[in-house]
């Protein structure tokens, strides 16, 4: 999945030793729940929302310890 404010891929940040987190930006926040609502992924969406100098609001998404990040990265990877 492509990040729309920086054209650049949407990554999990983390790795099997701590939880993993999406930053993305928040008008794609819909789209990345559904492709983790699908595939039962557990996660949850800070309440409050970044903007960095200006740019568009960024969600942070969070994973627990259990969700393997290279998983939800090829899920990522492989979405429209």
């Amino acid at each position: 999945m492509i990040d729309r404010s920086t054209n650049a891929s949407l990554h999990v940040i983390g790795d099997q030793a701590a939880p993993g987190l999406i930053m993305a930006p928040a008008s794609q926040l819909d789209a990345i729940r559904r492709i983790l609502d699908e595939h039962h992924i557990y996660y949850w969406v800070d309440e409050e929302y970044i903007s960095f100098d200006g740019e568009p609001d960024v969600a942070f998404i969070n994973f627990s310890r259990d969700v393997d990040p290279k998983r939800v990265q090829k899920l990522l990877d492989e979405a429209a």
